[in-house]
């Protein structure tokens, strides 16, 4: 696919924000990776990893989002990811949460 950054953000034919959005999901999970072991931990509060999260992760991801326009698909792959980012921070996977 044809793209070109300009001015920040990425520019594609079809002028929608798709290639952005994933992109800038791709930055928030390599944070979210670099993370893992700091939520692993047990002993931290989950009101300090709540913080971090925030702070961290919800940043970059929104970081240019104030120039997107949103279709249809976007909110349910921005929900999808954050809903992701949550249960590992949590430790819940996807196995465990389908046995309840």
């Amino acid at each position: 696919m044809n793209k070109f950054k300009y001015l920040g953000s990425l520019i594609t034919p079809c002028l929608t924000e798709n290639v952005e959005i994933k992109a800038w999901i791709k930055k928030a999970k390599s944070q979210l990776g670099m993370l893992k072991h700091f939520f692993g931990y047990k002993d931290i509060e989950l009101c300090t990893k709540y913080w971090i999260n925030i702070t961290s992760r919800h940043n970059t991801l929104l970081w240019g989002s104030q120039s997107w326009n949103i279709s249809d698909a976007n909110p349910t792959t921005l929900c999808s990811f954050l809903h992701s980012a949550i249960r590992r921070m949590l430790g819940i996977w996807m196995d465990e949460a389908l046995e309840c």
